[in-house]
């Protein structure tokens, strides 16, 4: 990681463009997901969701289909499961399905 970011594993859109990966905390904690768009500079990656419970921490994978990107939250004794679509990486991503 470089600056508190994580790059692996990251998903990409499928317009091939963007990706998305975890950035962490002062503490290491991954809490935060991020997009990235190619020639573009880390400093003007857009924040999609942060996970504001110190409890939990964010993972992210890919559907097998490519289709959805899933944001997992964990704790030691509960989880959450979101994903959007990776058709249009530029759309409202706070229209994540539960």
């Amino acid at each position: 990681s470089v600056n508190n970011k994580s790059f692996v594993p990251a998903s990409w859109a499928n317009d091939n463009t963007h990706f998305f990966y975890v950035a962490n905390d002062k503490t290491v904690r991954a809490y935060k997901l991020m997009m990235h768009t190619l020639g573009s500079s880390a400093e003007d990656d857009k924040e999609i969701w942060q996970e504001t419970d110190n409890m939990f921490r964010i993972s992210i994978s890919t559907s097998n289909d490519k289709k959805y990107l899933f944001l997992h939250s964990r704790s030691r004794l509960g989880s959450e499961a979101y994903y959007i679509p990776l058709s249009d990486p530029c759309s409202n991503h706070h229209q994540w399905h539960f």
